[in-house]
C-alpha cells in the first residue's frame, strides 16, 4: 500500500499546485452558478467506495487548498482489486467550470517535475451514457530510490457524457459547473506497454456505470444561462 499512498500524494500535490497557480493567473471570465455547483458537489456523496472486486480507502485532502483551487466537491480514493491486486487512484472533483478547465495532468505533472513519456492520446471506454473519451498519457519522474511511472487517464463531464475536448475552455464555455476525473495507475516495469488493456481502462469499464448512475441518473443539471 505504500506505493499507492505515494501515487496519491504526488497526484494531489500536482493537481492542486497547478489549480492554485492557474486560478491566480487566469482571468476569471466565467460566472459560476452557486446552486448548480452545490448540486454537483452533493451528487458526489452517492459515488460508491466499493463495487465488484474493488475496495477503496480515502485519501486525506486539504480543504484550504481545495478552496483556493476552486474545488467545490471531491471524491478522492485509492482503489484496490482484491483478486488481481491492481491499484488505481481516483481523483474526482467538481466546481465552477472556470476552475475545472484551467489545468490538466499534461500541464500539472510536468510542472511538478514529471516528464511526459511520448504523447498523450485519446482512449475510448464504454459507458452507459455512450462512449466515454479520455486523454491517456504516461508520466515519468526519477525519485531518489526509484523511477516513478504513472499512467493517467482524465476526462470532463457536464451533463453525463465524458469528453476529452481539444480546446476545453471553448468546449465548456458558458457551463456553470463541471466534473473532472483522473484515474491514476502506477506502472511497474513495462507491464502497461505489454498489456493489450491497461489497468486504468479495466477499472474504468467497471467504475463508469456506477459513477454515471450516481452523478447523472434522473439528475440532469439545469441549462446553462
Amino acid at each position: 500500500m505504500r506505493n499507492l499512498y505515494l501515487v496519491s500524494g504526488i497526484a494531489t500535490a500536482a493537481m492542486l499546485l497547478c489549480a492554485i497557480y492557474e486560478g491566480f493567473k487566469t482571468d476569471r471570465w466565467e460566472k459560476a452558478d452557486p446552486e448548480e455547483v452545490a448540486h454537483f458537489a452533493e451528487r458526489l456523496k452517492s459515488v460508491p467506495t466499493a463495487f465488484g472486486d474493488w475496495v477503496s480507502t480515502p485519501v486525506e485532502v486539504d480543504e484550504r487548498q481545495n478552496k483556493a483551487a476552486g474545488i467545490a466537491g471531491q471524491f478522492t480514493r485509492n482503489f484496490r482489486n482484491k483478486v488481481t491486486g491492481d491499484e488505481i487512484s481516483v481523483f474526482l472533483v467538481c466546481g465552477p467550470s472556470r476552475d475545472m478547465i484551467i489545468h490538466s495532468p499534461d500541464q500539472c505533472y510536468v510542472a511538478a517535475g514529471f516528464k511526459l513519456d511520448g504523447e498523450d492520446r485519446r482512449e475510448t471506454v464504454a459507458a452507459p451514457s455512450g462512449p466515454a473519451e479520455f486523454f491517456n498519457a504516461r508520466f515519468v519522474k526519477q525519485e531518489t530510490l526509484e523511477k516513478v511511472q504513472l499512467e493517467i487517464l482524465w476526462s470532463w463531464s457536464y451533463a453525463g457524457v465524458w469528453e476529452a475536448p481539444s480546446v476545453t475552455r471553448m468546449h465548456y464555455a458558458g457551463k456553470p459547473a463541471l466534473y473532472k476525473v483522473y484515474a491514476i495507475h502506477k506502472v511497474v516495469g513495462q507491464n502497461a506497454k505489454a498489456s493489450k488493456e491497461s489497468a486504468n481502462v479495466t477499472f474504468l469499464k467497471e467504475f463508469l456505470p456506477k459513477l454515471d448512475q450516481a452523478l447523472f441518473q434522473d439528475r440532469a443539471p439545469a441549462p446553462a444561462a
